[in-house]
């Protein structure tokens, strides 16, 4: 499969260029670490990924 961005990393960066970018062109995003619904919350460590660590970040 062809693409015309690659994005290395899914953090808040990677997250939102690719959002921003996906309208536009064909983009694939890669990521080595926890899948997203897995990740802990920067708001409060106690709490898996929430909307409102999106919301926060």
């Amino acid at each position: 499969m062809k693409y015309q961005v690659i994005i290395i990393g899914a953090g808040p960066a990677g997250l939102f260029s690719t959002y921003r970018l996906a309208c536009k062109a064909k983009v694939a995003i890669f990521e080595m670490g926890r899948e997203i619904e897995e990740r802990i919350c920067q708001s409060n460590s106690r709490q898996t990924f929430s909307q409102r660590c999106l919301l926060l970040e």
